[in-house]
């Protein structure tokens, strides 16, 4: 048997049917349904990581009602699979970010801009934007963890005026003309030699 290069087992050929050009994102989203998870890989790959010994006794129904969209980097661990994990436990992964249907986004961090649009178009409140970590610790503690832990998205831009950039936290240090004093003088005094 001659060895070859790459993998060795694919599920390329699995459905060689066409996507129908008119609706392509549909057809994915119904042909990834419709192809099951390997269960007892992802069980393998959790004990590893030492994430959850009980996952053996089922996949808890955690992530039920929940469509998740991945949007770019997820960090250290792969969107496909962070993917087949909500759908083993309950839940859906949106190929498109349907603001309608899409309940969480998983991201790392957002652009500027994207966090602005959000931000401004009020979709914060509808859609919940989160780290990846989320899903393995609702996995973990088989219970859904409350998203505002994972939030990437903190505070609003409206909330913020200008001078807020400005003021003083903690400390009364203040910027003379000497340098940094503690307390600032109530007049400075020029020393004549």
């Amino acid at each position: 048997m001659e060895l070859m290069h790459g993998p060795t087992l694919t599920d390329h050929s699995a459905d060689k049917r066409k996507a129908p050009s008119s609706d392509y994102w549909k057809w994915r989203e119904d042909y990834s349904r419709r192809k099951a998870p390997d269960s007892e890989m992802y069980k393998t790959l959790l004990k590893e990581r030492q994430i959850d010994a009980d996952v053996e006794q089922s996949w808890p129904q955690i992530f039920q009602n929940a469509v998740l969209y991945f949007n770019g980097r997820t960090g250290e661990y792969s969107a496909i699979h962070l993917a087949n994990l909500v759908r083993l436990c309950g839940g859906q992964s949106a190929a498109l970010l349907a603001k309608r249907r899409v309940t969480h986004v998983i991201c790392v961090n957002l652009s500027a801009s994207k966090t602005g649009q959000i931000q401004t178009s009020g979709l914060k409140s509808k859609i919940h934007y989160v780290r990846p970590d989320w899903i393995l610790d609702s996995i973990l503690k088989r219970r859904r963890q409350s998203e505002f832990s994972y939030t990437v998205i903190q505070k609003a831009l409206g909330n913020t005026a200008i001078t807020d950039y400005f003021k003083n936290s903690k400390s009364t240090r203040t910027i003379s003309p000497q340098g940094f004093d503690e307390k600032a003088p109530k007049k400075a005094k020029l020393i004549s030699r």
